[in-house]
């Protein structure tokens, strides 16, 4: 998107993700079953968490915790 923009103001000459492709992972059921459930905070706890963080937590605590809690990560491995 940003590149296609990039491209139409003629900012760069050639898309550097224009061959790019992701490589699909096809799991079995059974490595699904295999896999372990994240751990997740429940609504109140992270409530709390966050709370603490922001009154005893250092400078930049509680908005590196906020920013993580919407944040959702995932790591596969490749």
């Amino acid at each position: 998107m940003i590149f296609r923009k990039a491209l139409e103001l003629e900012l760069i000459k050639k898309g550097p993700t224009e061959f790019a492709y992701l490589k699909k992972v096809k799991n079995t059921i059974e490595q699904l079953e295999e896999e372990e459930v994240p751990k997740y905070l429940e609504k109140e706890e992270l409530a709390l968490f966050l709370k603490t963080a922001k009154n005893g937590g250092l400078t930049l605590d509680y908005l590196m915790f906020l920013i993580l809690s919407y944040t959702q990560c995932c790591l596969q491995k490749v």
